[in-house]
């Protein structure tokens, strides 16, 4: 009777060894033992698509609203800048007005990792400072020149000459090592439309402002500088013997002066750099608009721009008008790169595209001094021109 009431035991506690160990083996894989399987499928089946719904729902939600966020503010930036220079004559200063409001939003997006973003870094930051000194040199030459010229003047000329420059440089020095593209016979019309459009805008302004499209060379220089080191951050470039000449010769160069700025390593046998994907658009966007901050704020003290404020005498109608100005810069950046992450680079650029025509309509409907017809029909070929270039940009 012992015997058996033992080996009945041993028979038990092995079960209960191999219960117990199916139980844990089970909760290892992350299913819970203890609910059937019948019930399981039940409760994903009720719950799976209702989530997917719910989050599908927000995320259209969240497109639309900053798709007509981008649209409202986009449209309306330029001009509203336009009319916050005419009532504060202190370019360094609006930008620094602008600049400030846009990093801290940025930040509060990258420190609670909204938008899909990181928190900034001391490396984010040095891997940026080459495109935040473009990005800030060519805000404040737009300024500079939309002080004193027209909205659809610098629009127009900016929109013509932007897609070419990066299209050509991108063309060039993306990959040396394949033969560059000629410009076709069409694309060629498209240029000279471009620039005689350019001209003209220029020419419309008359004698007293046309010495302020200066301020727009330096702005193309910059641009320039800016898309020649994106072309030459391409990376899985293989060398050829017919590789070599100036297009490979001017990518080094920009790659040696990309290496010591950012402090990247370049590849053993090509030199390429790292991909520029590395920051991502709020990144960017925050070390784009903070690293400026301080140096353009000295250069408004250099300029004494402090003592426009106590000559001025600011009011209700010319504060709300600065605000709004500030409120759609960032309205517009932020709704920007929220796009950029849902959108293709073709659609976002078509969208960029309408922006521009609704601010050539918003500025002349808003104008009070006379219109110049071919100053206006010159603009809207420019934007159109630009336009022709976007897809080979791509």
């Amino acid at each position: 009777m012992d015997e058996a009431d033992e080996k009945r035991r041993a028979e038990l506690r092995k079960a209960g060894q191999a219960y117990f160990d199916k139980v844990l083996a089970q909760a290892s894989t992350g299913h819970d033992p203890f609910t059937p399987a019948a019930s399981k499928a039940t409760i994903s089946k009720a719950t799976d698509p209702d989530l997917a719904a719910v989050g599908s729902a927000l995320e259209q939600a969240l497109f639309g609203i900053s798709l007509i966020i981008f649209l409202a503010c986009s449209s309306t930036a330029m001009v509203f800048c336009k009319l916050a220079l005419t009532i504060l004559p202190a370019p360094c200063t609006i930008l620094v007005l602008h600049m400030l409001p846009i990093s801290l939003a940025a930040l509060i997006a990258a420190n609670y990792g909204l938008l899909n973003s990181q928190p900034p870094t001391l490396k984010g930051a040095r891997s940026a400072l080459p495109y935040s000194v473009f990005h800030g040199g060519m805000a404040l030459m737009v300024l500079f020149a939309l002080e004193h010229m027209r909205v659809e003047t610098v629009l127009g000329v900016t929109a013509a000459v932007a897609p070419f420059v990066g299209s050509y440089l991108c063309n060039a020095l993306a990959d040396p090592s394949k033969p560059h593209t000629e410009l076709s016979s069409s694309q060629i019309a498209v240029v000279v439309l471009g620039f005689i459009s350019s001209v003209i805008c220029i020419a419309a302004e008359g004698p007293n402002t046309m010495s302020a499209a200066y301020w727009l060379f330096p702005w193309f220089a910059l641009l320039a500088m800016e898309r020649a080191c994106d072309a030459a951050k391409t990376p899985g470039v293989v060398v050829t013997a017919e590789s070599i000449g100036w297009r490979w010769r001017a990518r080094q160069q920009i790659l040696k002066l990309l290496v010591q700025l950012e402090g990247l390593t370049p590849d053993v046998e090509d030199g390429a750099l790292p991909a520029p994907g590395e920051l991502g658009t709020v990144e960017t966007l925050l070390y784009c608009n903070a690293l400026p901050l301080l140096p353009v704020a000295i250069l408004a003290a250099l300029l004494q721009e402090g003592s426009i404020f106590t000559d001025l005498e600011l009011h209700v109608h010319s504060v709300s008008l600065l605000g709004y100005s500030v409120l759609a810069s960032v309205g517009a950046a932020l709704a920007g790169v929220v796009l950029r992450e849902r959108m293709s680079s073709q659609n976002f650029s078509l969208t960029t595209i309408l922006t521009q025509l609704t601010a050539l309509v918003i500025s002349i409907w808003g104008r009070d001094d006379v219109l110049v017809v071919e100053g206006l029909v010159s603009s809207v070929v420019c934007v159109l021109a630009g336009s022709a270039f976007k897809d080979w940009l791509q």
